[in-house]
């Protein structure tokens, strides 16, 4: 296996697929033009987990499980954010962290490769399977001079300062295999000549001089064969097994107890080895561990500075600092929503309130955020909700014309809450809490505020089988509930049973009501006025619909099934659907899965992503491969009346999307940035299709490729979009590798490369 840098792949041969996508600036995906700048994004995560930290002179790098990677400045004490989206760091979900010898940063992710910042912080690049890494699952980098090693679930790579130069298992080290039996890599370490690894099924060693072919087992004295950490100060290897820290004695062949348990975390940094127990934070001596005063105890990830002065832990509090007396570590929690898996999402004016699914509702006032956590309070609770878990029906009350006033929430099971925000602390009323009191009113899935003051609550159920949905909840306009709308109540003819899933108002007053559920299922509308009465119908073809939002806008009823998205017209005598569009796959559990844009532009949200559907008749999708969503798990979605801005709740965070933002103008002559869709292209018998992504509207220009040899023009303003049939002016089909984009548009050149594949 030729994995040393004496044996290095000779320049002349034929370019490997890896080595020509690491070619690439970065792995880069399409990124809808108005989409392409981070100005029309915004990514809020919260730090919950923390994987790794790396202390430099000025900041302190931070590897989250959830968030992305965070930057601490150690003298402003602020905290900054890198969030996965194209062209930069290609995951959320981080393990490890590392810096080279020339400066550049290393961030391994669970599922997509080593992303690498270059050393001027200009650009990122990808290192991932395609490269030659074992699998995209990164565990462990350890920096060895000129070269890292890149730990995998599924293997090791040596990287060469210039690519992947081998990696392991490779199909011929046998002795690789037969030493690790389930080769996911926790821990490296290279002590002169010798590299171990640690995995989940023990530790084994061999010699870079022997070209790493003579691997063995050292697993005697361990309790268990999952090792969870391996670290070293440069004398002494440790190794932590079943929670307990054990030492390798050279003499003995054996691990030996340290006596320190129980260990979360074990990582060596600036030649100390750290750990973080349930009894503190230590540092290793060469005659055991001694306590650091006053360390943080607990699942932490512990760090020091170069000069071995200030050291830090991350855990789910934030980020400890060790203070220059003796004393209490100062905590600093990076800023952030309470939580990132989503059910709900209202705006009221300036206020955005984003429910999660069980750990709270936060609210961003456009600069920060303030969050009510779950707990429950069980009391009059004035001042806080009952239980912030759980909920889908939500409303901002739109009659009241002051900005931030009453927020209302269906906490299933706990409460309805409704509560001032425009206090400070907010007071809170809450409904359904006395003995006796029926809890399905709680059972709340959607909601709506009509004209006239009146808030409505479409009921849900746990279990069909076992409780009935109770219908349509009314509040009025002072506050009160004033009766239910359901089967085989004293007005039950008005509402069909089943699970009400959707609610809105048009413009008149009228209410329209979804339904979920091959039975009793469709969509209903009425009219509660005490000069009409009521009005109950039902839209004609909708009994069979099984319906998961709706909205009303202008002239317009929107209904998303389960299947579709469909238009019905409710000026018409009677309404009736009058458009019909295809939506993604997939309908996730949560109540705003659709709104509507002030110009009439639809959103729609899925678990493969969200789908914007324009007046024009255009759609365009968002998913993680083309733009910053959190997740294509997407779970609420609301749009803000007054600017169009869009808010997506994901099962994985929150995005704030700006339809209308356009990017500044490059000078003109001035060099554009060019990007293509898909990269790498697959060639197929009909050819390929290609999308530029750039500052221009339009392009015209030709694909050349290695040798400069110009193999097709193109001229396009369709978004960038060229087909091209994959053969040269010869008519002959092109072979597999990196071929260049020249294009020009809007008085600038711009330049991109790709990678095709067949």
């Amino acid at each position: 296996m030729g994995v040393t840098p004496s044996t290095r792949r000779n320049r002349g041969a034929p370019i490997p697929r890896g080595l020509a996508l690491l070619a690439l600036v970065a792995l880069i995906t399409g990124v809808p033009s108005a989409a392409r700048a981070s100005g029309a994004w915004e990514t809020h995560l919260r730090a919950k987990t923390y994987s790794d930290l790396l202390v430099t002179k000025d900041f302190i790098w931070c590897a989250t499980g959830e968030a992305g990677l965070l930057r601490f400045d150690r003298t402003t004490h602020a905290f900054s954010s890198i969030t996965r989206e194209p062209g930069a760091i290609a995951s959320n979900h981080l393990t490890s962290l590392a810096y080279d010898r020339v400066g550049r940063l290393w961030v391994g992710t669970v599922e997509s490769g080593v992303s690498r910042l270059t050393a001027n912080g200009a650009s990122w690049e990808l290192v991932n399977a395609f490269d030659g890494l074992p699998v995209d699952s990164v565990t462990a980098i350890t920096v060895s001079g000129d070269t890292l090693w890149i730990g995998t679930r599924h293997g090791i790579a040596l990287w060469d300062g210039r690519e992947v130069l081998g990696s392991l298992p490779d199909g011929n080290t046998v002795s690789f295999d037969t030493t690790f039996a389930i080769p996911a890599i926790t821990g490296i370490v290279q002590m002169r000549d010798t590299l171990w690894l640690s995995t989940v099924r023990g530790i084994g060693f061999a010699h870079i001089s022997s070209n790493l072919s003579d691997w063995r087992q050292v697993n005697a004295g361990l309790p268990s064969l999952e090792i969870t950490d391996m670290a070293t100060d440069g004398l002494d290897l440790l190794a932590v097994s079943n929670g307990l820290v054990f030492q390798w004695r050279p003499d003995s062949l054996k691990w030996l107890s340290t006596g320190l348990g129980f260990v979360h975390r074990m990582r060596s940094e600036h030649g100390e080895v750290l750990a973080a127990s349930n009894l503190g934070t230590y540092v290793w001596t060469h005659f055991g561990f001694v306590p650091i005063a006053n360390g943080p105890m607990g699942d932490a990830v512990p760090a020091v500075d170069s000069t071995g002065t200030t050291h830090y832990s991350a855990s789910a509090k934030g980020l400890s600092e060790q203070p220059a007396s003796p004393g209490a570590w100062p905590v600093y929690t990076p800023p952030g929503p309470p939580g990132n898996g989503y059910s709900n999402i209202v705006i009221d004016g300036a206020r955005v309130y984003a429910a999660t699914r069980n750990e709270g509702i936060g609210r961003w006032d456009g600069a920060s955020w303030f969050a009510w956590l779950p707990g429950f309070c069980n009391g009059p609770c004035p001042n806080d909700f009952r239980q912030p878990n759980e909920v889908f029906a939500m409303l901002a009350d739109r009659s009241r014309a002051n900005p931030g006033g009453q927020i209302w929430a269906a906490c299933w099971q706990f409460a309805v809450d409704r509560f001032d925000d425009a206090t400070d602390p907010a007071v809170f009323t809450h409904y359904w809490l006395n003995q006796g009191d029926d809890l399905r009113h709680t059972l709340g899935f959607g909601a709506a505020a009509d004209s006239n003051g009146g808030r409505w609550f479409g009921m849900d159920t746990n279990d069909l089988r076992v409780v009935q949905p109770l219908g349509l909840d009314f509040y009025d306009s002072t506050g009160t509930w004033a009766g239910t709308w359901g089967p085989g109540l004293p007005a039950g003819s008005l509402v069909r049973g089943g699970k009400i899933r959707a609610i809105t108002v048009d413009k008149t007053g009228r209410i329209w009501v979804g339904y979920a559920g091959a039975a009793n299922s469709g969509v209903d509308h009425f009219v509660r006025r005490p000069e009409v009465g009521y009005d109950f119908k039902t839209v004609a073809n909708t009994a069979s619909l099984d319906v998961w939002g709706i909205v009303a806008h202008g002239d317009s009823i929107w209904v998303l099934t389960d299947h579709d998205l469909r238009r019905i017209n409710r000026t018409g005598s009677p309404p009736r659907v009058v458009q019909t569009q295809s939506t993604p796959a997939g309908r996730p559990l949560g109540m705003r899965l659709m709104d509507v844009a002030p110009n009439g532009d639809v959103f729609v949200g899925s678990e493969e992503g969200l789908r914007w559907y324009r007046t024009n008749g255009t759609t365009q999708d968002f998913t993680i491969a083309n733009s910053p969503i959190a997740s294509d798990d997407v779970r609420a979605i609301a749009v803000d009346r007054r600017t169009g801005v869009v808010w997506i709740g994901t099962a994985e965070g929150l995005n704030r999307f700006n339809p209308a933002y356009q990017p500044p103008a490059l000078p003109v002559g001035v060099e554009d940035s060019l990007r293509v869709y898909p990269n790498p292209a697959t060639l197929t018998g009909a050819g390929l299709q290609l999308r530029l992504i750039g500052a221009s509207a339009g392009y015209s220009g030709g694909i050349y490729d290695l040798r400069g040899r110009l193999l097709h023009r193109f001229s396009t303003a369709n978004q960038g979009q060229i087909f091209w049939n994959g053969r040269d002016d010869d008519g002959e089909q092109v072979r597999p590798g990196i071929y260049f984009v020249r294009a020009e548009g809007g008085g600038r050149v711009a330049r991109a490369r790709f990678v095709l594949l067949h």
